[in-house]
């Protein structure tokens, strides 16, 4: 958002259930803004009734007991 101080208030029913949503430790960070939240509210919205395409996630990177992303290597044999 270009300016999220200049975003208005919403009805006190959507200002409750944003407040919900931002204080819900299993849906997102409790420090996010409300600006935030409400653009995460609005794009998983536009996403699922497919107004937008969705945005790839970044797969985490695995690595063994050794510290070796070993899906990267090309040669696995050769590390010891």
């Amino acid at each position: 958002m270009s300016d999220p101080t200049n975003f208005p208030r919403l009805s006190d029913e959507l200002e409750a259930g944003l407040t919900a949503y931002m204080t819900d430790p299993d849906v997102g960070s409790p420090s996010a803004s409300r600006a935030a939240a409400i653009e995460t509210i609005l794009r998983d919205w536009l996403v699922a009734h497919r107004y937008m395409p969705e945005v790839p996630k970044p797969v985490p990177v695995r690595l063994d007991s050794q510290g070796i992303n070993r899906e990267e290597v090309q040669y696995p044999g050769f590390i010891k």
